[in-house]
């Protein structure tokens, strides 16, 4: 039995049993089906290949019979090959439409518009070879040239596997385009309306490593990940909007104390871990103070000890910094008599 035909957007096709419909069929002007435009995406994309002449439509996109994965040549059957219509058809599809629906997409210029478009068809090809490798049990790591559909493979791939929606990144990306402040993009994300498993993820994957951002890659997250069972709180996200600034007094001056009160009192109000607070309260610079306020000798050598033991994962620089600190801390803590 020959499997079921797809459309471009990987839909069951009827099959026309009559002889007569299949002439019909066989003989119809491709200009005719053009004309067919069956939905506000399929519109959409007509009036952008039209205005842009970037190849925007899906019949402009071919499929391979031949997967590249690993850098090793994979031919698939034709089951394989129909299965592979379906998933980049229902994928693109399915983004594409997400795509239109965003508040950022009415603000960007046609040749945005299609550059984004392209990024998902592509993206839908890495689920292609994703989905042959997990069938035929190949570990399969997207290393496409193209950055923006890595990153877009690697993103949605996380946010898929927290239980989130691949449409969130799509809204993401739509909503922070002209975003170049680290801060604003944070903001943007936090206030979304999507899962916290989303927001976590997207953190994770992009905003944490966005180079181009005028904050840099946030190490203490991968740090805090790795020391903390693979996991950060949500409230690490929060926690990163905070600016957290000493009280002044009547001449200005900054009253002793009042910052790391302020921070104190913040975490201990958040759902932080244990270890999530030590680490940002010695990152903040309070691992001792004079006044006996600080982390604790037991809270440091917790501390210590969960990056110690996790040294060969962590980057080099954050891991010293944060060693010196804590051993600076013990220092100051003997001298001071504290703790």
């Amino acid at each position: 039995m020959l499997p079921a035909k797809k459309d471009v957007w990987g839909n069951d096709v009827k099959r026309n049993d009559s002889i007569t419909g299949r002439l019909l069929e066989n003989f119809v002007s491709p200009a005719t089906i053009k004309k067919n435009i069956e939905t506000r995406t399929d519109k959409e994309l007509k009036d952008l290949f039209e205005s842009t002449d970037e190849k925007v439509l899906p019949t402009q996109k071919s499929l391979d019979k031949t997967l590249t994965i690993n850098k090793e040549k994979y031919r698939i059957s034709s089951e394989e090959y129909n299965k592979s219509k379906e998933i980049f058809g229902k994928t693109s599809y399915d983004l594409i439409s997400t795509f239109m629906d965003s508040e950022g997409y009415k603000n960007m210029t046609d040749e945005e518009k299609a550059n984004m478009i392209n990024t998902i068809y592509s993206y839908a090809k890495e689920e292609i070879k994703a989905d042959y490798a997990k069938n035929h049990n190949i570990n399969f790591v997207s290393n496409t040239s193209k950055n923006e559909v890595k990153d877009m493979y690697n993103t949605i791939n996380a946010i898929k596997k927290a239980g989130g929606e691949a449409e969130d990144y799509i809204n993401y990306l739509s909503g922070v385009k002209d975003l170049k402040d680290k801060n604003d993009r944070i903001n943007y994300l936090q206030n979304m309306n999507i899962s916290q498993k989303s927001k976590d993820a997207i953190y994770q994957n992009d905003l944490s490593t966005y180079t181009y951002i005028s904050s840099g890659e946030d190490y203490h997250y991968n740090t805090l990940q790795t020391i903390n069972n693979g996991k950060v709180s949500s409230d690490y996200l929060d926690y990163l909007q905070q600016e957290f600034k000493a009280d002044k007094d009547k001449k200005g001056n900054s009253i002793s104390g009042s910052r790391q009160k302020k921070v104190s009192e913040y975490l201990q109000n958040s759902n932080l871990t244990n270890i999530e607070m030590y680490y940002i309260y010695a990152k903040e610079g309070y691992a001792c103070t004079k006044n006996g306020n600080g982390l604790t000798q037991k809270q440091r050598n917790t501390l210590r000890k969960a990056l110690e033991n996790n040294k060969l994962n962590l980057d080099q620089e954050t891991y010293e910094s944060m060693i010196k600190i804590l051993d600076e801390a013990d220092a100051n803590a003997k001298k001071w008599g504290v703790d």
